[in-house]
């Protein structure tokens, strides 16, 4: 075993990937996209719905920013 944490050489195999997480955030992308949409159209004809909207498109960031977070091991 070497014991040199600089070595580049060192052969390790990668973790895999998770794939349980990609609907979760293909779905989070979508409701965003939809929801920004929404938010851009309402705002001009009323501004509670287009508040709401802008409120679902902060959480659904949020929630895509903690995916990501998660997901590196920060």
């Amino acid at each position: 075993m070497n014991t040199d944490p600089y070595r580049l050489t060192d052969q390790t195999t990668p973790e895999p990937r998770q794939t349980g997480t990609q609907p979760a955030r293909l779905a989070l992308w979508i409701a965003l996209v939809v929801a920004a949409g929404l938010n851009a159209a309402l705002s001009t004809v009323n501004v509670w719905l287009g508040t709401g909207f802008g409120v679902l498109v902060l959480a659904l960031g949020t929630a895509l920013i903690v995916n990501y977070r998660r997901k590196a091991g920060h």
